[in-house]
């Protein structure tokens, strides 16, 4: 699924061209080091890439700063005419409702939001049956967009009525795995890429920063 507009170069310098459309991609690299990036641009760059931070959430246990990772995924079509990224950005923190539910995820990848003796339960309540409480804990923030993705990339299962055996869809980091991801070891990650063959459709658009710059989104 092609469709790309015309090119548009950036600035002075070195010039890249930009793209509006849809694309398939697969995972070229992620969070890679100074020299990975090198060899990925086949350029000198004057920066090490730091992944690790702080940011400040809000919610309704008020205002707190929050330990971040930011998770660079490089793409590349097939005959790589075409490369980008997707960022995900993750806090290791919770997201509490006004109404005093948390942000939940289960062993499939899939949220809602659920007060907290459900959480300890593992039960839902009778009017969501939809919703399965396999493995269902407190998401992290932005662990849902990222496991989202790499469910669409990995093609996994969405009707678990389907599977023999529904470990076949599971879609989760563990608690120590997030651990080792937020101290910088993204290895669970590029193994899980590395594992498939399948690309990723994405939509890519043009946006004008403050500074009247042009970037490439996705």
């Amino acid at each position: 699924m092609s469709g790309f507009g015309t090119g548009q170069e950036v600035g002075e310098g070195f010039q890249r061209k930009l793209y509006v459309g849809a694309e398939n991609f697969k995972v070229v690299s992620i969070n890679p080091s100074k020299e990975e990036l090198e060899a990925l641009y086949d350029r000198e760059i004057n920066f090490d890439p730091e992944y690790i931070g702080e940011t400040k959430v809000s919610d309704a246990d008020g205002e707190r700063d929050a330990k971040q990772i930011r998770l660079d995924f490089y793409l590349a079509n097939e005959d790589n005419s075409v490369t980008t990224k997707i960022q995900f950005y993750v806090a290791d923190t919770h997201h509490k409702s006004q109404t005093g539910k948390f942000k939940v995820i289960n062993s499939f990848g899939r949220d809602t939001w659920l007060d907290q003796q459900a959480i300890q339960s593992k039960q839902v309540p009778d009017n969501m049956s939809w919703y399965s409480a396999d493995g269902v804990k407190v998401a992290k923030r932005g662990e849902v967009e990222l496991i989202s993705f790499l469910v669409n990339l990995l093609n996994l299962p969405f009707n678990l009525d389907k599977v023999e055996d529904v470990s076949e869809a599971y879609a989760k980091i563990s608690k120590e795995e997030w651990a080792k991801i937020f101290a910088g070891d993204v290895t669970l990650l590029r193994n899980v890429v590395a594992g498939t063959n399948n690309k990723i459709g994405v939509l890519l658009g043009v946006k004008t920063k403050g500074d009247g710059k042009l970037v490439q989104t996705t």
